[in-house]
């Protein structure tokens, strides 16, 4: 596992999506657990 150290929520939204994107273009079969809630929705919308 790696951690990642950014300055705010809207850094990390966009790293996590950064992240998300890239396994996608690497593996397009690839099987992602998204979860629901408030916390992931700045990712979403990066994506």
């Amino acid at each position: 596992m790696k951690i990642y150290k950014v300055k705010n929520y809207d850094e990390m939204s966009k790293k996590a999506a950064a992240i998300l994107a890239a396994q996608v273009v690497m593996n397009p079969r690839s099987v992602l657990g998204l979860v629901i809630g408030s916390t992931p929705v700045g990712t979403y919308e990066y994506l």
